[in-house]
């Protein structure tokens, strides 16, 4: 019996462990994109700044539309990202779409989860 429960400790500590783990800052700029590509608002409010979110729900006070953002990201495709910059609450996640174009994308850490924001 004591040979099944350190295996079993081992497993629900590691699965405890991923389960709350941080998205690092590379995996939420693929999460944005992917969630502005859908147009699904839940996933994009996941992971983006609670600026972009109200400002992508019309509610917000920059003059660029959602639908331009959507275009502009639809002309990414499919996005690498080619490093990333941690400081303190802030990082940079630079990334590459499939013809070469480079753009970088600002986050900031709130409450804890990194958020994107393009503007």
């Amino acid at each position: 019996m004591k040979c099944l429960m350190l295996p079993a400790c081992l497993f629900f500590v590691f699965f405890i462990n991923s389960c709350t783990a941080e998205e690092s800052p590379k995996v939420v700029v693929e999460k944005f994109f992917e969630a502005i590509q859908k147009d699904d608002t839940s996933m994009l409010l996941k992971y983006a700044t609670p600026e972009f979110y109200e400002n992508s729900q019309g509610r917000g006070n920059r003059r660029d539309s959602y639908s331009d953002i959507r275009l502009e990201v639809a002309r990414f495709g499919k996005i690498t990202v080619t490093s990333e910059e941690i400081d303190g609450n802030t990082a940079t996640v630079y990334i590459e779409d499939e013809g070469g174009r480079q753009e970088y994308i600002k986050l900031e850490k709130i409450n804890g989860e990194w958020k994107a924001d393009l503007y």
